[in-house]
C-alpha cells in the first residue's frame, strides 16, 4: 500500500538520491539513512581586553554520511560477495533530485561495514566536499 500524506509538503524518505557504483560494494539502491552537515573553520578576533570583536568563517565544508545495504542486481539473493572497498580519498559522483545541494562530486573519507547473523550487512560511508574551491 502506498503512503498517504495529509497536510503540508514534506521531504519523506530518500527519493531521487543516486550515486555511481562503489567498487566492491555494488550499488546504493538500498539506502537506509542520510545525514548532511555544513561547517567551517571559525576564527574569533579579540579586542584589547579579550572580548570577541569579530568572527571569521573560512574553508566551508559539506559532509554527508550514508547507511546502506550493499546490493547487486546480478547476484542471487543472499550471495553478495564484498570483494573490495572504495579507496579513501577516491571520489563519488552523487545526484539528488530532492535535496540538490548534495548533487556534486564528493571525497570518500571513511567507510565501514557491520554484519550480524540476524540482519543484512550494513555499510556506512562518510563523504566530504569543500564549498569554495575545487576539491574534489
Amino acid at each position: 500500500m502506498a503512503n498517504t500524506f495529509v497536510g503540508v509538503a514534506i521531504l519523506w524518505g530518500l527519493p531521487g538520491l543516486a550515486a555511481q557504483t562503489l567498487t566492491g560494494l555494488g550499488v546504493l539502491s538500498q539506502l537506509q539513512s542520510s545525514e548532511f552537515n555544513s561547517k567551517a573553520q571559525k576564527d574569533q578576533i579579540k579586542d584589547t581586553v579579550g572580548n570577541t570583536s569579530a568572527v571569521v568563517y573560512s574553508d566551508h565544508e559539506y559532509s554527508m554520511k550514508w547507511d546502506f545495504i550493499p546490493t547487486s542486481a546480478t547476484t542471487n539473493a543472499g550471495n553478495l560477495t564484498v570483494s573490495s572497498l572504495p579507496a579513501i580519498g577516491s571520489t563519488l559522483a552523487v545526484t539528488d533530485a530532492s535535496f540538490t545541494v548534495s548533487s556534486a562530486t564528493w571525497l570518500v573519507d571513511d567507510i565501514s561495514i557491520s554484519r550480524g547473523n540476524t540482519k543484512a550487512a550494513m555499510a556506512t560511508i562518510s563523504l566530504s566536499r569543500f564549498v569554495n574551491n575545487s576539491l574534489p
